[in-house]
């Protein structure tokens, strides 16, 4: 009797395994079908030559490419976890570009007034350009304060003024000791007559704040005479106090420096800059329609 009740429970127990192993082949049937790979029939009595395909366009899913050139799932991915090269080209050129080149001053304006000051790291050369300057194989497209817009292999870059690290910390630390110490106007020129002056150098950029000072404060612009290029003239001088205690006055034009003629703001940036080295600078100019000189003694 009690192998008679134990028949129903076999054949219960027995119904169940069949059920689970008809549901993994239906189930290995349905996922293997949405999952896009090809079924292949491969009859014993064929050849490897007489595969029948079941999908009419079999996909190749062992090259994972293939999803990602489809992005089925809406990013292929490959972007974190390869850099762009791209993006790497274009940093490695920014830097590049930032050890080759420093901007030490700039006067933004239009492109008849901005200018910049940047120096060859390499050459140790500063010199004065302008925008459409080409400078490194890069073109200025434009000059801001603080900064310059470069055209580099038709990308955009930016150069920012160059400080030297930790120069911030120890202006913000030394600003009082800077005030009280900067030095009178007689101690940075000694005028010895109308024409002559002699200038403490290292005094006389304390007391005007440094030649970054003197570049965006004046302001100059070619000199014509019948339609050719006689000097340059400066203006935005009433910002500097120091400009007429020297001998300058707003509006003169300057014609020639230590013998060298000045046809416009780059020739008397590199005349100046070549004179800086020098004991004395002779100055030629015209204030009005009189011609004036102005020697300068350096110290």
């Amino acid at each position: 009797m009690k192998n008679v009740l134990e028949i129903p429970r076999i054949l219960l127990i027995t119904n169940i395994v069949l059920l689970v192993i008809l549901g993994y082949i239906v189930a290995g049937f349905i996922f293997g079908k949405d999952s896009g790979q090809s079924a292949i029939v491969e009859p014993i009595s064929t050849t490897d030559g007489e595969k029948i395909a079941l999908s009419k366009n079999p996909v190749q899913t062992e090259n994972p490419d293939i999803i990602l050139e489809r992005d089925i799932f809406g990013s292929s991915g490959r972007s974190s976890a390869k850099q762009n090269p791209e993006q790497v080209t274009r940093e490695n050129s920014i830097s590049v570009l930032k050890a080759q080149l420093r901007l030490l001053a700039t006067v933004a304006g239009d492109e008849d007034v901005a200018c910049a000051v940047i120096e060859n790291v390499k050459t140790k050369i500063q010199d004065l350009y302008r925008t459409g300057d080409i400078i490194a194989g890069t073109r200025i497209e434009r000059i801001d304060r603080n900064k310059i817009v470069l055209i580099n292999e038709g990308q955009r870059e930016v150069l920012n003024l160059y400080v030297t690290d930790g120069i911030s910390d120890r202006i913000e630390k030394s600003t009082e000791t800077v005030v009280a110490q900067k030095p009178d106007a007689a101690e940075a020129v000694n005028v010895i007559s109308p024409t002559e002056r002699e200038i403490n150098k290292k005094a006389f950029l304390a007391r005007v704040g440094g030649m970054e000072a003197i570049i965006k404060a004046v302001e100059v612009a070619p000199y014509l005479e019948d339609g050719q290029e006689k000097g340059v003239r400066i203006t935005g001088l009433e910002g500097l106090s120091m400009a007429r205690f020297v001998g300058f006055e707003n509006g003169d034009v300057i014609q020639n420096i230590n013998g060298s003629t000045v046809t416009n703001r780059r020739k008397a940036f590199q005349i100046l800059r070549k004179a800086r080295s020098q004991s004395s600078i002779d100055i030629q100019l015209l204030r009005g329609q009189q011609e004036k000189k102005l020697s300068f003694g350096i110290k």
